[in-house]
């Protein structure tokens, strides 16, 4: 809804709005906050592309939903200790000094999209002008 409302407001060249509503609009979306590149570069292309509050329109786009979003994480009390950045870690630690992963982790290196390594390789050397010692004239 509030991506809807942003798009009007950015067709109907309401710039003002936009930073009230993407304020509002990060406590329902938190992704809201990846639209300020697309406002910012549409509000520029509108303006003929140097305009002399270019620059406070940005950091009123980015600081009050970023102020808001960081306001409402902190006032939010955690009431567990679960880690997910720890967790991945402890499995990427187990995974890796697990002598099984090895022969599998090789195997999956060149079964199905484990060609993809090859085929990097191949337009390297026909970028460097020649394919497996043959000279490309062309």
């Amino acid at each position: 809804m509030f991506i809807l409302a942003l798009l009007y407001l950015m067709a109907t060249e309401k710039y003002h709005l936009i930073p009230p509503l993407m304020t509002v609009g990060v406590l329902q979306k938190e992704s809201i906050l990846f639209f300020v590149p697309v406002v910012f570069v549409h509000y520029m292309q509108t303006r003929g592309g140097k305009s002399k509050n270019a620059l406070f329109y940005l950091s009123t786009l980015i600081l009050f939903p970023a102020v808001t979003l960081f306001i409402v994480r902190s006032a939010i009390e955690v009431h567990n200790s679960y880690n997910a950045i720890g967790d991945l870690q402890g499995i990427f630690v187990y995974q890796v000094t697990n002598e099984k992963f090895w022969p599998n982790f090789i195997l999956e290196i060149f079964s199905d999209l484990g060609l993809l390594p090859l085929i990097l390789f191949y337009t390297e050397w026909r970028i460097a002008g020649t394919s497996f010692g043959i000279t490309c004239t062309g």
